[in-house]
């Protein structure tokens, strides 16, 4: 089966699609807004942006459904163990 993911922004979900059969199979929750996503090398995890937090929502492709989240530390470990950075002060 070809299946193929796409991040819907305004509703904040994330769409499963059979292309072969050109057929919606999951809307995935996500945020309230959602934007930007790509899959792992062995389709196993989609990962997709909450932009209302700084957040990675990963997706189980067995399960159709959030995993887990990433977080900014976590992230940084992925990127050679540097501490994420702070945001900036707000006025």
């Amino acid at each position: 089966m070809a299946v193929a993911a796409t991040s819907n922004v305004g509703p904040g979900t994330v769409s499963v699609l059979d292309l072969a059969a050109k057929k919606l199979l999951a809307v995935i929750p996500v945020s309230a807004t959602a934007q930007r996503i790509t899959l792992s090398v062995d389709d196993r995890w989609v990962f997709t942006a909450d932009q209302t937090k700084p957040q990675l929502a990963i997706i189980d492709t067995a399960t159709n459904a959030v995993k887990t989240w990433a977080v900014p530390q976590i992230l940084a470990l992925a990127q050679g163990g540097k501490k994420a950075p702070e945001p900036p002060a707000t006025r």
